[in-house]
C-alpha cells in the first residue's frame, strides 16, 4: 500500500505539472494583457481560440501554420466585453490583444469539396473540434486552408488553394511559400498538444493506480477479517480446551474418591 501510496502521489503531481505547462502554452500568445484579464475575472470571456479547440496531436504544427496569429484571438460574448477588456489592458498599459465578440462574427465562405489527390489530409477547419457555439470562430480562424503531408504534394495544386503541410510549411494561394526549419519543440498548438496527451496519460496512470490501491485495501480488509474469523476459532477451540481439562481434572477427583470408598476399611 505504502509502494502504490509513493506512485499515486507522484503521478498526481506529475498531472499537475502538465497542466500548468498546458497553461503557460496557452497564456504564451497573451502575455501581461491576457493575465490582466484573467485576474480581473471579466465576465464573459472565454478564452484564446488556442484554448478552445481539440485537434489530433500529429495536425498541430500545420494547424497553428494555418491559423497563425488568430490562435491568440480573445474570444468574448460581445462587442461591450471586449471593449471592456481593452480599457482595462490600456489603463494597466499590459499590451495589446485581438477579441473576437460571439455576437458579431460571422461565418467565411465555406470551403468547398475537398480535392483528391496523394497525401491530402484534409481542411484545417475539418480536423479541429470545439463546442458548438464556437464553430464560426474557428472557421474565420482555420478558413479555407488545406492541409498535405507534403510540399511535393502540394505543387499540383498552387494557385488553386491555400495550402500548409504537416512540417508547417505555407503555400498561399497566390503561390508565395514559406518554410523551412522550426524552433526545438514546435509552437503553441505544439506544446498545448503535447501537455494535454501527456494529462492523460498520467490521469490513466492515476486512475489505474486508485483501482489497485483499492484493490490492495479490499485484500487487506479480506486478509484481516479471515485472520479475525482465525483468532476466533482458535479462542473458541481453546476455551473448549481448557473446559475439557477442568472436566478431566473434576473427574479424576470424583474417581479418588471413589476409589478411596471402595477400598476395604482397616481392621
Amino acid at each position: 500500500l505504502e509502494s502504490i501510496g509513493g506512485r499515486l502521489h507522484k503521478a498526481r503531481t506529475d498531472v499537475a505539472t502538465a497542466k500548468a505547462v498546458r497553461e503557460q502554452a496557452h497564456m504564451h500568445g497573451g502575455g501581461r494583457a491576457l493575465e490582466a484579464i484573467r485576474r480581473a475575472k471579466v465576465k464573459g470571456v472565454h478564452g484564446q481560440v488556442a484554448n478552445l479547440v481539440d485537434f489530433e496531436t500529429q495536425y498541430a504544427t500545420a494547424l497553428e501554420t494555418a491559423a497563425g496569429g488568430r490562435l491568440n484571438y480573445v474570444v468574448v460574448d460581445d462587442e461591450h466585453v471586449a471593449s471592456r477588456c481593452i480599457a482595462l489592458i490600456k489603463r494597466e498599459r499590459a499590451g495589446r490583444l485581438s477579441f473576437a465578440p460571439l455576437s458579431k462574427i460571422r461565418s467565411p465562405r465555406a470551403p468547398g469539396a475537398t480535392p483528391r489527390g496523394k497525401g491530402i489530409v484534409g481542411y484545417a477547419v475539418n480536423l479541429v473540434s470545439s463546442k458548438k457555439k464556437y464553430g464560426t470562430i474557428m472557421q474565420v480562424t482555420f478558413g479555407d486552408t488545406l492541409v498535405v503531408e507534403t510540399l511535393e504534394d502540394a505543387k499540383a495544386l498552387i494557385g488553386r488553394y491555400r495550402m500548409v503541410t504537416l512540417e508547417g510549411d505555407l503555400v498561399e494561394r497566390n503561390a508565395i511559400m514559406s518554410g523551412g526549419s522550426r524552433r526545438q519543440g514546435g509552437g503553441l498548438l505544439a506544446a498545448a498538444s503535447r501537455a494535454a496527451q501527456l494529462i492523460k496519460e498520467r490521469e490513466r496512470v492515476v486512475v489505474d493506480l486508485e483501482k489497485h490501491r483499492e484493490a490492495a485495501r479490499g485484500g487487506v480488509t479480506k486478509a484481516e477479517a479471515e485472520l479475525a474469523t482465525i483468532a476466533a476459532e482458535v479462542e473458541t477451540k481453546r476455551n473448549a480446551f481448557a473446559e475439557g481439562q477442568s472436566n478431566a481434572a473434576s473427574l479424576a477427583r470424583e474417581l479418588s474418591e471413589l476409589e478411596a470408598s471402595l477400598a476395604p476399611q482397616a481392621t
